[in-house]
């Protein structure tokens, strides 16, 4: 029992961590594609992960496609 216990909670931790790395790779992904259109990512307070996309669109020719 206490072994099937540890296997179960060690399959629960790497997947964990699986889906963290997975989540990180899309956020920066995401924050390259916005960048590369011209926005600017900052996060908004230091207590947050949370962030804000800034697009100033004086100069550029913007569309639906970026």
């Amino acid at each position: 029992m206490i072994k099937q216990l540890r296997n179960w909670l060690t399959s629960l931790v790497a997947l964990t961590l699986l889906t963290c790395a997975s989540v990180l790779a899309d956020e920066a992904a995401s924050i390259a594609k916005i960048e590369e259109v011209g926005g600017t990512i900052r996060t908004i307070a230091k207590d947050t992960d949370q962030k804000e996309a800034a697009f100033h669109l004086s100069g550029k020719d913007v569309g639906d496609d970026g």
